[in-house]
C-alpha cells in the first residue's frame, strides 16, 4: 500500500466515524447510510489485505521486533540474577556460559539469540536453581525464557508462499481503493442534500478532501474588489444545485444571478452581509459586489476549481 492509498484509507475511516457520530442528522438520506455500510465493509477488507502485505513481505510475523525484545528482557533478567550470585563466583564455567550484556544480546542474529536463550535453560537445572534462590532466581524465570523463545520463533512462511500472499494482497489493493473512492464520491454527492446543515456539510468535506473528485465539491471562496463599472463580478460554472451561496463579509451587499455574463442575467438576487442564498439559479452563476468602497468576500459550492473574473 502506497502513501496515497494509505491517506485515502485514513480519510475513509475517519469519514465513517464522522458519519456514525452524526448518524441522526444523516438518516434522512438513506443512500448515504447504504454507502456507509458498504464503505465500512470494504475498509475491513483493505485492512486485512494490508496486514497480509505487512506480515508476509519477509515471511515473518509483523510483531517480530517486539517479541525479540521480550526474549532479550527474559534473558537479561536471569543473567543478572546468576552472575551476581555468590554461587556463580565459585563456578566460573557457568558464569562464562551465561554472562552476556544487553548490547551483546541485541547484536546477536535471531537464531544465535534463540540458541543462547535455550542454553541458559539447559545450563540451569533445578538443582542449580535451588542454589541460586538467594539471588532471587526461581523456576518461573526459566519457564519465561522458554515461553518467549516459542513466541519469537514461530514457523516462518516459505519465501515463495510469502511472496505469493503479498502479491495477491497487492493486486487487490488498487481496485479496492478505487471502489472505496467511489463510495466516498457517492456520499459526497448525496451530502448536497444536507447543505442547509453547514457544520455537517463542511465537516464531511474537510475530512475527505484527499479524494481528488471530492475536492471539486468543497467550498470555494471568492474576493470581490471595489465595484467599478461591473469589474467586481465573477462567473462560476457548475455551481451545485440547491447549495448555498453566502456573503461572508461583515459589510457590503453582493448580488447573484443566472448567466455566463453580466448582460445575460435577467433577475438579480441581493445577499446582505452574513446572509445565505439557496442556489436555485442553476449551474451558471454571476456573483457581483454592490459595495463601491471596499472588497467583499463570498463562499459557494461548485465542481469547478476557479471562477472567471468578468471585466
Amino acid at each position: 500500500m502506497n502513501k496515497k492509498q494509505k491517506d485515502k484509507l485514513t480519510a475513509s475511516t475517519t469519514g465513517m466515524t464522522y458519519l456514525q457520530t452524526n448518524i441522526t442528522l444523516v438518516t434522512p438520506v438513506a443512500d448515504i447510510i447504504t454507502n456507509k455500510t458498504a464503505c465500512d465493509t470494504l475498509i475491513g477488507v483493505i485492512n486485512t489485505k494490508e496486514t497480509a502485505q505487512s506480515q508476509n513481505n519477509k515471511g515473518v510475523t509483523i510483531d517480530k521486533s517486539s517479541k525479540r525484545g521480550d526474549l532479550e528482557t527474559a534473558c537479561t533478567n536471569v543473567i543478572g540474577k546468576v552472575v551476581g550470585s555468590v554461587y556463580c563466583q565459585t563456578n566460573p564455567t557457568l558464569k562464562g556460559l551465561i554472562k552476556r550484556t544487553p548490547s551483546q544480546l541485541a547484536r546477536m542474529s535471531p537464531q544465535s539469540l534463540i540458541n543462547f536463550a535455550n542454553s541458559i535453560v539447559t545450563n540451569l537445572p533445578s538443582a542449580t536453581v535451588t542454589l541460586l534462590v538467594g539471588s532471587g532466581l526461581v523456576a518461573a524465570d526459566l519457564t519465561n525464557i522458554t515461553t518467549k523463545v516459542t513466541a519469537f520463533n514461530p514457523v516462518k512462511a516459505a519465501p515463495k508462499t510469502a511472496i505469493g500472499i503479498k502479491k495477491s494482497a497487492t493486486q487487490t489493493m488498487k481496485p479496492n481503493i478505487t471502489t472505496l473512492t467511489q463510495y466516498i464520491v457517492n456520499i459526497s454527492g448525496l451530502f448536497i442534500n444536507l447543505i442547509s446543515n453547514n457544520d455537517l456539510y463542511n465537516g464531511w468535506f474537510d475530512i475527505i478532501k484527499v479524494f481528488k473528485t471530492g475536492i471539486h465539491y468543497t467550498r470555494k471562496y471568492g474576493i470581490l474588489p471595489v465595484s467599478v463599472l461591473g469589474d467586481a463580478a465573477f462567473y462560476w460554472a457548475k455551481v451545485i444545485k440547491n447549495s448555498v451561496i453566502k456573503n461572508t463579509s461583515t459589510v457590503g451587499d453582493i448580488r447573484v444571478g443566472a448567466g455566463k455574463t453580466v448582460g445575460a442575467v435577467v433577475t438579480w438576487f441581493t445577499i446582505t452581509p452574513g446572509a445565505e442564498y439557496l442556489n436555485v439559479l442553476g449551474p451558471d452563476v454571476i456573483v457581483e459586489s454592490l459595495l463601491p468602497t471596499a472588497i467583499v468576500t463570498y463562499e459557494l459550492h461548485s465542481k469547478s476549481r476557479k471562477g472567471k473574473r468578468l471585466v
